[in-house]
């Protein structure tokens, strides 16, 4: 088992200026579109970290496919050659295979290594984590100093049109979360969308 991420006694993000900020919220919520939002409206310099990137890479070792193949909605419903699986539940199995075998905390660990070591040195900060499923990922970047927020909603109708396991733990851990910073509900336009981030989000990243 990998040793544990020291986290307590590490000094707060938000008091070191190392601004960390988790979104968490169900398939076509609208994750990205609050991180592009948030990078966008605040106007400086932001580092995105995905606590599957790493996970994405194993699949494309495993299946032999195209990273990029990994990360689009369509990519993800391809089956790839000698699987009966769609990359996008491949990455669900895996995902849960090594948190269960290995480490609970794997895919965390490899994540928030970076910003544990920029908040040990100096400068200016800013880190995004755009896909938050657990609730030990949402532990972490709150005892870290980190703002949690929680998307709801589905605009688009990705839900419906997509073929993973939407009862999977990846999709519903954090369902009885209660100790989310921020909630938004994206029910309406990309307008609204925009300056429901500006009131309830960067007003707390100033």
């Amino acid at each position: 088992m990998l040793s544990h991420m020291p986290v307590c006694g590490v000094k707060s993000a938000i008091d070191d200026m190392v601004l960390l900020v988790g979104i968490s919220g169900k398939l076509g919520a609208g994750k990205d579109t609050v991180k592009d939002l948030i990078i966008e409206l605040d106007g400086r310099e932001w580092t995105t970290l995905r606590f599957a990137d790493r996970l994405k890479a194993v699949v494309s070792s495993l299946t032999a496919t195209r990273l990029e193949d990994n990360y689009t909605r369509e990519g993800k419903q391809l089956k790839p050659a000698g699987f009966d699986q769609s990359l996008g539940t491949l990455q669900q199995l895996v995902g849960m295979a090594l948190r269960t075998h290995v480490d609970p905390d794997v895919w965390v660990k490899v994540t928030l290594a970076e910003v544990i070591s920029a908040m040990e040195g100096d400068g200016d900060r800013r880190y995004v984590v755009s896909d938050v499923r657990f609730k030990n990922e949402a532990r972490y970047i709150q005892e870290l100093g980190g703002i949690l927020i929680r998307v709801n909603g589905d605009p688009a109708g990705v839900r419906a049109q997509d073929g993973r396991d939407l009862n999977h733990v990846s999709e519903t851990d954090l369902d009885d979360y209660g100790a989310f910073d921020v909630v938004i509900e994206n029910t309406g336009t990309l307008e609204e969308l925009s300056e429901l981030v500006k009131q309830v989000v960067l007003t707390r990243l100033q």
